[in-house]
Order: C-alpha cells, then structure tokens, then sequence
C-alpha cells in the first residue's frame, strides 16, 4: 500500500510538472522604447541610471532618473510631458547621483518619491 502512495505522489507531480510547462502564462512582447542614454544623458526623454517606475490612474508614465536628479513623466503613448527636480537637499530637490531611487503614484494620483541621499 505505501508503495502505492508514494508512486501515486510521483505520477501526479509528473503530471503537474509536465501541464505547468505547456500552460501559457503571458506572453511579452517589446513595444517601444521610451528614452535614451548615454554617458551624459540630461536631455528631456534621456535618462541615466534610471531607478523606478510608476503609472498613475491615465496610465501616465514617471521615471526617477537617478543621475540626473529628477522625475520625467511621458504620456501613455510614451510622448515626454515635462520632468522637474535638481541637485540639492531643498524642497524639490534630490541628493546628487544617489537620490531618487523610487517612485509610486497613489490612487488620487498623488506621487511619492523616494531620496536616499536626503533620507
């Protein structure tokens, strides 16, 4: 009988094994690019060392571009919209080169900017 068990376990975690290679889980595709980089990227629409992304509730885009201390945002049609921030511990301003590190949008649309250089 436990014989039985065990290759009964074994018949079924093969089973399982062998569906959850076939089951499609989603499938991605590139689309498009949105900015570019280079050595010194601080162009609207470039980044260097981009950090975080989030989308608020018109699937607008925020990038916290890292190096150059700032937030870009883009359309969802990934046309660039305006970015702000500067180098600096002020109120709008994040520490240089190792400041904005994440970003996230709440349900009001409202953003929140992680600076860990400013703490």
């Amino acid at each position: 009988m436990f014989i039985i068990r065990v290759f009964f376990k074994r018949i079924v975690f093969l089973f399982l094994l062998l569906m959850s290679t076939f089951i499609v889980k989603g499938q991605y595709t590139y689309d498009r690019q949105i900015g570019t980089t280079a050595t010194s990227s601080s162009a609207s629409g470039q980044f260097e060392q981009p950090n975080g992304l989030a989308t608020d509730s018109k699937g607008d885009l925020y990038v916290a571009d890292r190096n150059n201390e700032r937030i870009q945002k883009f359309t969802s049609s990934v046309s660039f919209v305006r970015s702000w921030g500067s180098s600096g511990s002020g109120n709008g301003q994040f520490f240089a080169n190792n400041g904005v590190v994440d970003i996230a949008v709440d349900s009001n649309d409202d953003l929140y900017v992680i600076d860990r250089g400013n703490h």
